[in-house]
């Protein structure tokens, strides 16, 4: 049976990274609330910790665990921090430090592109990635895992396969998960879409207690959209995967798109954004082909080819509903 005081090192561990709105918050103050020993034994804890992040005791104990003296003392304090936790509480923190060690990022990069730009990235494992217009990415290589955040706009990701470190996609909306194959995340204001060309991706959505998993295969698409309750759970759509990849040759498709997607996607290509105007959004669903490279003729001619009024307002481009 695991001791408060290995229960407190478990929890001060979890949250040495956490996030200020990470759910796990609340379930350690309940945790704490439970018991006077619980929360004495967490105080303990920091206590501990601020201890052995002094400079003094930690030359001390460096001196006897490592031996190689051009270390930076920053280094030692990381390394130590976890084996001395470790070796004080045998068992559940010592797995609980070789796990930090284990997701420690060895390599980390952060792209950006701007609005019409394309980008293509080679990562450090052998993937290549090709950044959408107006995205954003941050990547980080740990021992255990390949992890990408994706802030907004779409990336086609064709992974190099490693069976000992699974590839993430982190949306915020969803995560994606593979070891190697080639697709498309596009990350919209309330909608994460992925889409197959080759191999098999989790897709998840939810908090970690109540998650939801989809496996997608070669050629299908699946969907996570963002609600008031939070995000959906994943399902397949009738779209066809092969129209995510046409932005890397100059190309977008829109089948049965609401107006808020396609004034999002078309804002990527264009310094004016195009934007919808407020009662609008569930505006006609739009199915249409579009170059790059020419968005506004296709803004002119919109109102022709569905029941959409398009007005140009010199700094940006309102998409509006006809009501019948």
């Amino acid at each position: 049976m695991i001791s408060v005081k290995e229960e407190a090192a478990r929890w001060f561990v979890k949250m040495q990274h956490a996030e200020p709105d990470d759910p796990r918050r609340s379930l350690l103050e309940a945790w704490l609330l439970e018991s006077p020993a619980h929360a004495h034994a967490y105080a303990a804890m920091e206590k501990l910790w601020v201890r052995f992040d002094s400079g003094s005791e930690l030359e001390a104990l460096a001196n006897v665990l490592e031996q190689q003296k051009e270390h930076k003392l920053q280094a030692r304090r990381r390394v130590l921090k976890g084996t001395v936790l470790g070796l004080l509480f045998s068992g559940g923190l010592g797995s609980l430090a070789y796990r930090q060690w284990q997701t420690y990022p060895l390599w980390e990069l952060a792209r950006q592109t701007a609005i019409g730009q394309l980008y293509d990235q080679p990562l450090q494992d052998g993937s290549q990635l090709t950044l959408g217009a107006n995205s954003q990415i941050q990547v980080a290589f740990s021992r255990a895992e390949r992890r990408i955040k994706l802030m907004h706009g779409e990336v086609i990701f064709d992974v190099a396969r490693d069976e000992q470190r699974p590839f993430i996609i982190d949306s915020d909306i969803a995560k994606i998960t593979v070891l190697g194959t080639r697709f498309v995340v596009s990350r919209f204001n309330d909608l994460v879409r992925v889409s197959v060309e080759r191999g098999k991706v989790e897709v998840a959505s939810g908090r970690f207690w109540n998650r939801q998993k989809l496996v997608i295969t070669a050629g299908e698409v699946a969907e996570v959209t963002q609600t008031e309750d939070g995000p959906t759970s994943p399902n397949k759509t009738s779209r066809d995967a092969d129209d995510a990849f046409g932005f890397s040759k100059g190309t977008l498709v829109f089948t049965k798109v609401s107006l808020n997607e396609l004034a999002e996607t078309l804002s990527r290509y264009r310094r004016q954004p195009v934007r919808v105007i407020s009662g609008s959004q569930n505006g006609p669903p739009i199915t249409a082909v579009v170059h790059t490279r020419d968005i506004d003729g296709f803004l002119q001619i919109l109102p022709q080819i569905c029941p959409v009024t398009v007005v140009d307002q010199g700094s940006q481009t309102l998409l509006g509903a006809v009501r019948r």
